[in-house]
């Protein structure tokens, strides 16, 4: 089977619409609009947007400069096999031929939807093409082989945990909680008390810097005040064993990612819209952001400093292992870079003429993604907030006394 096919709708157009609402694992459905030009800019804001690229899920905005290639890198990095262009009749004949070369290139299999026949341009460009012609039925008994797209459910919430002191937090947890939800609650209580006393009995001096950063990497996974609270508890128990008393407001903790040098956590669900960014520059800046890089820092990033294939940075001598959602956004900054044939050495760049990234941009990104998408970034005057001394650990809330010398 080939990769470019010509289905005709009418037939039964209900039937090919109540399919195309379906959403289906690695399919996107793509539905063209009229274009009288040319080269139009609409073609590929309405592939990007079918690819799951689009800041505003409710408009379908102009794509910007360089829109084919951002395209193609997402196709590159994306799990899409199948597009289907819906209307497909409505694409002048070179917006038709760009489309299906862009897609023929990744392998991915194109499915041109035709509500009508076409006598014009159009049918010279699809004989050029060489359209495999395909029963509407064909279509679907292969689109229904495929099953149904998960529906992306949150994990469920973790337990209600009781926020007392850290001492009685066991007994207070088995007054109060269910069997079930008890065992998942000591099992973090334990992972932090361990993880702890690992932390501090390896460390060749002890103070509060290090406390709060150790506290940091132990919570670097979650941002869920109950989970939170399990986990800083059983640390708190293990500081203590150990001659130190810390006190913290896990509400003000759960920021912690503000502070420049502080790693962020991200849920599922929050990747998922940071990867509905269209341009790979604004995705791959967001990532890099999550990972305790400053915004006075993320533009100087070199790329010799980003693995190939997403999964390291390395900063500041240290190599930084990437969450799994954000190595994809990452490789396709990579390869726009590759395509644009850029000349600059650092990895965040907006295009073709060594347009770098610089700090007050990247701050005002991740501004508008945390205004537009509800997920919290880091800010432009998080930069102000650096990790010197001690003083983040007070601005968070953490108190640490010496109770033994």
């Amino acid at each position: 089977m080939g990769t470019l096919f010509k289905v005709s709708t009418l037939a039964n157009p209900a039937t090919s619409d109540r399919e195309i609402e379906i959403a289906r694992p690695g399919w996107a459905v793509m539905r063209a609009r009229p274009n009288l030009r040319e080269h139009g800019q609409v073609l590929w804001a309405d592939l990007l947007h079918a690819l799951g690229h689009n800041l505003d899920s409710s408009e379908r905005r102009r794509a910007s400069a360089n829109a084919d290639i951002q395209a193609l890198c997402w196709l590159a990095v994306g799990d899409v096999e199948d597009v289907i262009v819906a209307g497909a009749n409505l694409l002048p004949p070179a917006s038709l031929r760009d489309l299906c070369a862009l897609t023929s290139s990744q392998g991915v299999r194109t499915w041109l939807l035709y509500d009508i026949e076409v006598a014009d341009e159009r049918e010279e460009a699809e004989v050029s093409l060489a359209l495999e012609s395909i029963d509407l039925e064909e279509l679907l008994n292969i689109r229904s082989r495929g099953g149904l797209a998960e529906s992306g459910r949150k994990r469920p919430p973790f337990p209600a945990a009781p926020d007392v002191h850290f001492l009685g937090f066991l007994d207070m947890a088995r007054e109060v909680l269910k069997e079930k939800d008890l065992a998942l609650v000591t099992e973090r209580f334990e992972q932090g008390k361990v993880q702890m006393l690992i932390r501090l009995d390896q460390a060749s001096e002890i103070d509060e810097d290090l406390l709060a950063a150790s506290l940091h990497e132990i919570t670097v996974h979650t941002n869920d005040l109950n989970e939170l609270t399990a986990i800083i508890k059983g640390a708190q128990t293990a500081a203590f064993i150990r001659g130190w008393h810390p006190r913290v407001d896990i509400m003000a903790w759960s920021q912690r990612g503000t502070v420049a040098a502080l790693a962020r956590h991200l849920e599922p669900e929050e990747w998922t819209q940071i990867a509905r960014l269209y341009r790979p520059c604004d995705a791959a800046t967001c990532a890099l952001s999550t990972l305790g890089i400053s915004v006075d820092e993320v533009g100087d990033i070199l790329a010799t400093a980003v693995a190939d294939d997403g999964s390291t940075v390395e900063h500041h001598g240290d190599v930084i292992e990437v969450p799994e959602p954000a190595r994809p956004l990452l490789v396709a900054q990579h390869l726009f870079r590759d395509l644009i044939g850029t000349d600059s050495d650092r990895f965040l760049v907006h295009g073709p003429k060594s347009e770098e990234v610089t700090s007050l941009w990247a701050g005002r990104l991740l501004k508008v993604v945390t205004r537009d998408t509800g997920v919290v970034l880091r800010s432009h005057a998080a930069r102000r907030k650096s990790r010197e001394g001690t003083t983040w650990n007070q601005r968070l809330g953490v108190s640490i006394t010496r109770l033994a010398s």
